[in-house]
């Protein structure tokens, strides 16, 4: 009898629910504007609690054996906060699609296979005439343009005609990697950035991938370990000369990620990664109040998930690459006396007594300021790449290149320009390798499944939940739907056409809401897809229907379980995934 009642009680309830204002308090409520800061200030205090307890840390590092100590357990964390990775091949799978000549160099267009369906678009410059033991240079581009742009040519055609091999990918979602359909103004029938989408769907990448347990950063960090492989099956290539080059803006940093984890790499010049920022300030009490484990509000990779909790700050990624040589790179003006990263950098490279390994290079002016006093560039820009010469000169016998510009076209440097191609290699989406992986995970929690007694088996799905998305998984009332749908509260991050009501009464922080069906994974048609734009430097979706494979293919009957992926609080950065308990 007690069963009955229990579930007409539960109905009762369950049916009141959809008429329970989520809000915590009413609009009019002097306190509910206190809200949308709450996440944000919870954050900031708990970052700054992690800044202060990893300084303390670091400070009782007195020697080699303390800082290996220190250092391995934070960079085990920072593998296992990518995600899932696949197996390396014995050997990656290179196809060249057309050869370009060159003034004594020579443009290769290939693809590389770095997961299962997977390829990357590349460009390869290397010497007209093969050169034994070549250096092998790997660019990780900005997230302001894909491998084409004109800084890439340049240093790609100047360091071949030096004798060097040098690889230029796309990383995913970028040029040739592009996974949304938004490339011209012709393919919606609105105004928006055409130029501006591939960075602005960066942060839904993330999402996705979130939402099966790995990262964007993840998946850019494996990319470049293949492009490694490429350059070493290149028949003249120095093993013990890689140089890994990271570009301003979120170049640098997957190359300070990859190079922490791949001790392939000879050298690795990371430009704004590690420590100190276009954006930041001196501060009083740097411990607490210094961007340790990322600030950026633009760039969805820069705060790496669990990196406060566990302790691996940019500076940590970055010293850990000692003893192997590291140019600390800045866009604008850099003082050593003011960046409280440096020193503790020093201190690492001193542990190996390779003090000469650590070098910098710099720029002049501001983030804020204009061309030619402040030095923007796009990846990494002439005055930045003379600053790195000497040290390659000292460390590695590169002699001083010649700087050569003779740009070539899009469509020149382009890989996929003959279809035929395309149809004999057939390459993936994300979307495909999304929906092959959760299914994956589901056989693999099935199988554990076979083997729990009843009572348990809900039980293990919110351990695999919670561990799977480091968040307590909810129950999800919709049964059929296919938007990926992100909600903000706070006015910088919110979507277009959301009412003040919903900005003023909000929980603080953003959303990414899966919506998927009982049954199947998401697999949405691009019909309804809207380009992004850009408020106050913030990615602003509204509404927008986007591929996704999310790991919920439940039997019928089972509770369906939505993650809530990637919560993000206000303002500026994205401070919870580094948060995570």
């Amino acid at each position: 009898m007690r069963l009955p009642l229990a579930a007409v009680a539960l109905a009762l309830v369950a049916a009141d629910l959809p008429d329970v204002d989520p809000a915590v308090f009413p609009p009019d409520d002097p306190r509910a504007k206190a809200l949308s800061k709450m996440v944000w200030a919870d954050a900031r205090k708990r970052l700054a609690d992690a800044g202060e307890r990893e300084a303390k840390a670091f400070a009782a590092v007195n020697s080699h054996a303390d800082w290996e100590a220190f250092r391995n357990p934070r960079i085990a964390a920072l593998k296992a906060s990518l995600g899932h990775w696949p197996d390396p091949p014995a050997k990656v799978r290179v196809e060249v699609l057309k050869t370009l000549p060159g003034d004594g160099f020579v443009v290769d267009n290939l693809v590389y296979e770095s997961r299962p369906g997977l390829w990357v678009t590349a460009n390869r410059y290397r010497p007209a005439a093969p050169v034994a033991n070549a250096p092998g240079i790997l660019i990780s581009h900005s997230h302001h343009t894909g491998r084409t742009q004109g800084e890439l040519q340049d240093m790609g055609m100047t360091w071949a005609r030096a004798g060097c091999v040098v690889l230029v990918p796309d990383h995913l979602g970028h040029g040739e990697r592009r996974q949304h359909p938004f490339r011209t103004e012709k393919d919606y029938p609105k105004p928006f950035k055409a130029g501006r989408q591939d960075y602005y769907h960066r942060y839904v990448t993330n999402l996705q991938l979130s939402a099966v347990g790995d990262s964007l950063m993840g998946w850019m960090v494996w990319d470049l370990m293949r492009g490694v492989d490429v350059l070493l099956q290149h028949s003249s290539a120095d093993p013990r000369r890689i140089i890994l080059l990271g570009a301003v803006a979120g170049g640098g940093d997957p190359a300070g990620v990859t190079a922490a984890l791949d001790p392939r790499i000879s050298c690795v010049v990371p430009f704004n990664f590690g420590g100190w920022q276009p954006e930041s300030a001196v501060t009083a009490n740097p411990d607490r109040e210094f961007a340790w484990f990322g600030d950026g509000y633009w760039e969805s990779t820069r705060g790496l998930r669990n990196g406060a909790r566990d302790g691996f700050a940019h500076w940590v990624i970055v010293g850990s690459v000692a003893p192997r040589p590291v140019v600390y790179g800045h866009e604008f003006a850099w003082n050593p006396d003011t960046d409280p990263a440096w020193p503790r950098l020093q201190k690492v490279f001193g542990f190996y007594d390779a003090q000469d390994r650590l070098g910098f290079a710099r720029g002049a002016g501001s983030v804020k300021g204009q061309p030619p006093e402040s030095t923007h560039c796009t990846h990494i820009g002439a005055v930045h790449r003379k600053m790195v010469y000497p040290y390659l000169k000292a460390w590695f016998d590169m002699p001083v290149p010649v700087e050569y510009s003779k740009r070539l076209t899009v469509e020149q440097l382009a890989c996929w320009s003959n279809p035929a191609d395309e149809t004999r290699v057939r390459p993936k989406t994300l979307s495909d390798l999304m929906v092959r992986r959760s299914e994956e995970q589901f056989g693999d929690v099935a199988d554990r499944l076979k083997s729990v007694r009843p009572d348990g088996k809900l039980p293990l799905l919110q351990k695999e939940w919670a561990r799977f998305m480091m968040r307590r998984p909810i129950r999800n009332s919709v049964r059929s739907a296919s938007t990926f749908r992100m909600i903000s509260t706070q006015p910088s991050m919110m979507p277009t056409g959301t009412s003040r009501k919903k900005k003023a009464s909000g929980l603080g922080a953003c959303e990414a809401i899966a919506k998927v069906s009982a049954t199947s994974g998401i697999s949405a048609s691009s019909a309804r897809r809207k380009p992004m734009r850009s408020r106050n430097g913030a990615a602003i979706v509204s509404e927008m229907s986007v591929p996704v494979g999310v790991p919920i293919r439940l039997r019928p009957k089972a509770p369906s379980w939505t993650p809530i992926a990637a919560l993000m609080s206000g303002k500026r950065g994205k401070m919870l995934p580094m948060l995570k308990a």
